[in-house]
């Protein structure tokens, strides 16, 4: 399973960074975060860096809480992660 990256052919099955889904039943979880997503919010910027709209801030913070939990529990559970390091611009969420 992979979240928020895309492995080509079948090799993987991607799922969403917002999907809520359950690592648990999969065999080996690459996990990169993926802000593209979410929507930026009016203005687009705030202080320099990109403002996500105002509904996606709160799927956001829900969002990342989930995959923090998910992580820690495969972690917990002896499973491979593989985490890609992705550059993940700075963001106002509001």
């Amino acid at each position: 399973m992979t979240v928020g990256f895309d492995i080509p052919g079948d090799a993987a099955e991607p799922v969403s960074f917002r999907s809520g889904r359950s690592v648990l039943d999969a065999e080996l979880v690459v996990f990169a975060p993926d802000l593209a997503e979410y929507q930026n919010g009016y203005p687009a910027t705030y202080q320099g860096k990109r403002r996500i709209a105002d509904d996606d801030s709160a799927t956001l913070l829900q969002d990342a809480e989930h995959w923090r939990n998910e992580l820690r529990a495969v972690l917990e559970s002896g499973m491979t992660v593989f985490v890609v390091l992705v550059d993940v611009p700075d963001a106002f969420v509001f």
